[in-house]
């Protein structure tokens, strides 16, 4: 077991290490001269050249690359912004990711549970009624785009807070980990708690839809596979109740497929949390990509922002196959 963790760790390096690399080169050869966010359309082309060389833009490209690794992987520094040269990029990210975090761990909160719930259900009473209320929810789910869903909501919703995050400006409480909810809750601000999660109930719903339909559905194929099998039968057969042959027979053995969905899909959040965060002006890690890329044309915040997220993915694939070690014993002995 030992040996097959160390190799996934070692994959999970150099595919993370190769992501990183293609994604600076592919910034790079992009058409056009990400300066001109600085300077507009007629820029002082002395002044443009002396950016390019305190950028390191003038070195030959895989100088370039060791230069910005070297710095990143030593100092963590991701650079500065181009349109906000005083702008540390690594520092705004510290600011921006606990806001995404928290958005991305309401969503996940309620996707897993409930994509779940309804797949186990809609395969215990497959063919009938709950199994197409479910499989039909689940469709509309999944078909729905998110940014339609939030701005329905937000014209449905009138009555809740339809833009920002609790802030602790206005509100008096002090941001410790920068996740609202957990920050009110540690100083038993319970009325600004409540506060907090009503201004993150309509941002979690938008993003956890498509993950909550997507397990729903792969736990529904998952789960019928299994209470088709012979020793699920036998365990009928014998007066084993329904809740246990369920839960205790046929879920366990479903789970390896949902846990793989599941994992998958909190890694896809990140890029619905772009269209979430824009909808609802919340201001985290999507927001302030979408600022990058539709106001500034700021592509080392780009950069940085596809290096978290990509770092995200392998992570959580990472963490996925350790799960399974322990769900699958045959993996141990490999």
């Amino acid at each position: 077991m030992t040996g097959y963790l160390l190799r996934r760790i070692a994959q999970a390096a150099a595919t993370m290490l190769v992501a990183m690399v293609l994604i600076f080169i592919a910034l790079r050869v992009i058409p056009g001269n990400p300066l001109l966010a600085r300077f507009g359309q007629h820029p002082d082309q002395a002044a443009m050249e002396r950016l390019e060389k305190e950028y390191g833009w003038d070195k030959p490209l895989p100088v370039q690359i060791f230069d910005y690794f070297w710095k990143l992987f030593t100092a963590g520094d991701l650079g500065r912004s181009i349109a906000r040269p005083n702008e540390s990029v690594s520092s705004e990210l510290a600011a921006r990711i606990p806001a995404t975090l928290e958005l991305t761990l309401a969503a996940v909160m309620l996707a897993i549970p409930l994509g779940v719930l309804a797949g186990v259900a809609a395969a215990v009473w497959r063919n009938r009624l709950p199994d197409l209320a479910c499989m039909t929810i689940a469709l509309l789910g999944v078909s729905i785009p998110v940014f339609f869903l939030g701005i329905l909501l937000r014209e449905i919703f009138t009555q809740m807070p339809t833009s920002g995050r609790l802030p602790s400006n206005v509100f008096d409480y002090d941001p410790i980990t920068g996740l609202v909810l957990l920050d009110t809750l540690l100083q038993g601000r319970m009325l600004l708690f409540g506060e907090g999660i009503r201004h993150l109930c309509l941002p979690a719903i938008t993003l956890s839809t498509i993950p909550t339909a997507v397990i729903a559905r792969i736990t529904r194929s998952s789960m019928l596979e299994v209470l088709d099998s012979d020793y699920v039968r036998t365990a009928r057969a014998k007066g084993c109740p329904p809740w246990r042959v369920v839960w205790r027979q046929a879920f366990p053995n479903a789970t390896p497929a949902v846990v793989n969905i599941a994992a998958f899909q909190i890694g896809m959040l990140l890029s619905g949390a772009v269209l979430t965060e824009t909808i609802f002006d919340w201001p985290g890690l999507g927001k302030y990509v979408t600022d990058a890329v539709s106001g500034d044309k700021d592509y080392v915040v780009v950069q940085a922002c596809a290096m978290v997220i990509a770092a995200v993915f392998v992570t959580t694939n990472l963490l996925v196959d350790m799960v399974y070690v322990w769900l699958d014993p045959r993996i141990r002995l490999t």
